[in-house]
């Protein structure tokens, strides 16, 4: 009797559990898109562009990895291209995890537009999608048995003899890396906040799928029907607006000269001063190696705006812009292939734009609010759960007017005035104190939003 009753409590906490999962907001993340700016700046192909009109096949032969996201969960894929002796390409896909293969009928690729056709048991499914420049890094949709999958290809820089090749030199950055970092890292990060139900890209378009070149808009009444039948409560769109990414050469026309002891001196770079201590030092072998070497200093910058709609009334929630800026200096080699990718940078700019997006959309949805002021202090209705801690900044707001772009209509959302500010003092799992140190007008119902020094 003992053990069905432990047996029943289990499974009355497991219903309890997933009721509480399937009671969550479902929140949709629609995939990152660059502005017309930021795509000039890579040379994208512009919108619309007919892509089977433009130049020549391109050459595919060679290795390329990639995965699948869903879910949190990551699926390897690699994609291996050869050439026949007519000049056709074939290719084979082979998913990692699950060991299967597919075997190509047709590579169509023209342009930046590439179609990889599989054929198998009668069935037809294929890769569509597009080609970086440069020829790295391939844009890809998986079709195929009833659902769709987005498959990000970089092509391998192994050599034939299967070594690596460029030493430290690390694949290209393009505009599908740095987008695609973002939507991983923003799908992970509002996971890990278990405060929504997620529809990561590919199960949005699975969900809703859009044809070429469309966007998802709300104020389309077909698509916003869509919308409430798919039982989507909010809507994520977010759009990378400006990307830089410099490299700037710190020696100033100076290079080092290293002593077999290790010591180094500056030389400045005279040509005759240069081929003079170069000559010496080939003639005195015990004085170690000529090493001229570059200092190379690497920032990146991003700046993405999100938007939260309500996807049942297409109202705007919140509109904000993030930065990021980033930066680290290292040795590279003047006379050779070493420059170092800047791709970990960007991919640390995504990881920390995720974390202050994601913050700030569950505070639009679940907003802190004041419950009470006593004198110096007030309670709020946020705790240790959602992730405060002691001596956190916040600016008190109240909403003030709706803000409309003068040109289209559209809403830019409300705009905020700063009554206060507060720190946090006294944590409990579910509400907080916080200390009053700033107050022009402080009252209950007032929200709370994240000090941007914070």
């Amino acid at each position: 009797m003992k053990s069905f009753s432990a047996l029943a409590i289990s499974f009355l906490i497991a219903g309890s559990l997933a009721a509480a999962a399937q009671s969550l907001p479902k929140l949709a993340i629609a995939g990152v898109t660059a502005s017309p700016e930021v795509a000039k700046k890579f040379n994208v192909t512009a919108p619309g562009t007919d892509e089977k009109t433009a130049a020549e096949p391109v050459d595919l032969t060679g290795v390329w990895n990639g995965a699948t996201h869903s879910n949190g969960k990551v699926f390897p894929f690699v994609l291996t291209v050869t050439k026949a002796a007519d000049g056709s390409q074939y290719a084979e896909l082979k998913n990692i995890k699950r060991g299967n293969d597919f075997h190509s009928t047709s590579v169509a690729c023209k342009g930046n537009h590439v179609t990889i056709t599989f054929g198998e048991g009668g069935k037809s499914e294929f890769l569509d999608g597009r080609l970086d420049p440069g020829n790295v890094r391939m844009q890809m949709s998986w079709n195929g048995g009833g659902g769709h999958a987005r498959l990000v290809l970089e092509k391998s820089q192994m050599m034939s003899n299967g070594k690596q090749t460029g030493g430290t030199v690390a694949p290209v950055v393009s505009l599908e890396m740095i987008t695609h970092a973002l939507e991983v890292q923003l799908a992970d990060r509002f996971a890990a906040e278990h405060s929504f139900s997620i529809l990561e890209e590919d199960d949005l378009q699975a969900a809703i799928p859009l044809k070429e070149n469309q966007t998802y808009n709300l104020k389309n009444l077909d698509m916003a029907r869509q919308f409430k039948q798919a039982g989507i409560n909010y809507l994520l769109v977010t759009t990378l607006e400006d990307v830089k990414n410099e490299t700037v050469d710190k020696a100033q026309g100076k290079v080092a000269y290293e002593t077999a002891n290790g010591n180094a001196q500056s030389v400045q770079l005279d040509s005759k001063k240069v081929k003079a201590k170069t000559a010496a030092h080939s003639a005195i072998d015990t004085q170690g190696k000529f090493d001229a070497h570059r200092v190379i200093q690497q920032s990146v910058y991003l700046l993405v705006r999100c938007r939260l709609f309500n996807a049942a009334t297409g109202e705007l929630l919140d509109s904000a812009s993030h930065t990021f800026t980033t930066n680290r200096t290292y040795i590279a080699l003047a006379a050779g292939t070493k420059d170092v990718s800047a791709s970990d940078l960007f991919e640390t700019a995504a990881n920390s734009l995720a974390d202050r997006i994601a913050t700030r959309e569950r505070e639009a949805v679940f907003p802190i609010k004041v419950l009470a002021k006593d004198g110096p202090e007030i309670t709020i209705n946020c705790g240790v759960d959602a992730g405060l801690k002691p001596g956190q900044i916040f600016n008190v707001c109240t909403t003030g007017k709706e803000l409309k772009d003068p040109t289209t209509g559209e809403s830019l959302g409300f705009d905020e005035k700063v009554v206060g500010r507060v720190t946090i003092s006294d944590l409990q799992p579910k509400f907080s104190k916080a200390k009053i140190w700033e107050d022009n007008g402080i009252a209950e119902g007032n929200f709370l939003r994240r000090d941007k020094a914070d």
